[in-house]
């Protein structure tokens, strides 16, 4: 079995897709996954349009966002995505997503998505990364623990 993470290509368009539903589809029943969903809306609304920037060389993205396919085989299973934002303190990177279909967790793909994601953070001037959680989501805070993240900030949310 060979997993790899690769720079999104035109051809990924449809997959990448499909991933996102998938994501989206298991948030929207996660606790907290609504407004998770809602805050990303941009990234879900790109790739369903299919007007994701692609092709382009990854260290030099148009937008400031790298968006990777990780693959088993070749066959693509997974997909992350990351973004810089400016701060007070400088520059801190945000991983917005990073998901792997379920029939392909825990072998690994998740784990080489975020080394991806991280390292071109770093190389691109970023001196932190931000991601989320969700409440009750044990094995993606497990898998953001081992990769060397921990948590800085709780958001509590009351509906109004």
């Amino acid at each position: 079995m060979e997993i790899a993470v690769r720079h999104v290509a035109r051809g990924d368009v449809a997959s990448v897709a499909e991933l996102l539903d998938g994501l989206v589809g298991e948030l929207t029943v996660a606790r907290g996954g609504p407004e998770l969903v809602g805050d990303h809306l941009d990234l879900v609304r790109a790739a369903a349009r299919g007007d994701l920037t692609l092709g382009r060389d990854p260290l030099e993205p148009l937008d400031g966002r790298r968006l990777v396919v990780g693959t088993i085989d070749g066959v693509v299973v997974g997909m992350a995505s990351a973004r810089h934002q400016r701060t007070r303190a400088g520059r801190r990177g945000v991983v917005d997503c990073c998901y792997v279909e379920p029939g392909a967790r825990r072998v690994g793909v998740g784990e080489a998505l975020l080394a991806d994601v991280v390292g071109w953070l770093g190389r691109t001037g970023c001196d932190a990364v931000d991601t989320v959680a969700l409440p009750g989501r044990r094995d993606g805070k497990s898998l953001l623990e081992a990769n060397g993240f921990k948590a800085r900030l709780i958001v509590m949310h009351r509906p109004l």
